[in-house]
């Protein structure tokens, strides 16, 4: 995003013969205002670097006119509002995808507003071929076992993690699918023999 300096002026002395801008922020640590480098254009394009979030922002503007006298306007402050910057990451599943065995997320995950808080998972299913997926019930940690009953045999499934930064501001990430295979269930003899 950006600022423009908006400055409009009417001097007895003649006309405005030059402007100069400067730029300045403060923190609420340190109440003084600091000149900002190379910010002494009409406009001031905020950084994307986290640098100013938080902090007031105002402009300088002083004027030059016909007879060289100069007059300084200051304007008033605005602080810098963040916006979420995305994490960029990865969840992975690691385990055998097979009936009774159990698979393990794990989320590797960057963000420019500051480290992870918090991660939730949930793992679903799908038995179309990935068309649609299903919340399987109580599997929503970053472990999952999965059945030994043959009820997920030939299923996709996938886990859902949602990463949350120091600001509040969450991210989705998705796994790659994996099909559940069967494990060779030994037979069993009933009725008479």
């Amino acid at each position: 995003a950006s600022l423009t300096a908006a400055l409009s002026v009417v001097d007895p002395d003649g006309d405005i013969q030059s402007f100069t801008y400067q730029w300045q922020s403060r923190s609420d640590i340190d109440l003084s205002w600091t000149d900002l480098a190379e910010a002494t254009g009409e406009q001031f394009i905020i950084p994307n670097d986290q640098s100013l979030v938080g902090q007031d922002v105002r402009v300088i503007a002083t004027t030059t006119d016909a007879l060289g006298g100069s007059t300084s306007f200051i304007s008033a402050a605005q602080t810098i509002a963040n916006v979420d910057d995305a994490a960029t990451g990865i969840v992975s599943i690691a385990g055998v995808a097979q009936e009774g065995a159990s698979l393990t997320a794990a989320l590797s995950v960057v963000d420019p507003d500051g480290d992870i808080q918090s991660s939730i998972y949930q793992w679903q299913s799908s038995s179309d071929n990935g068309l649609s997926w299903t919340d399987l019930a109580e599997a929503n940690g970053e472990q999952f076992t999965i059945p030994n009953d043959q009820s997920l045999v030939g299923q996709d499934v996938r886990v859902a993690a949602i990463a949350t930064d120091p600001l509040g501001w969450s991210t989705l990430f998705i796994s790659a699918a994996q099909t559940i295979a069967n494990v060779d269930d030994a037979a069993t003899i009933t009725g008479n023999t």
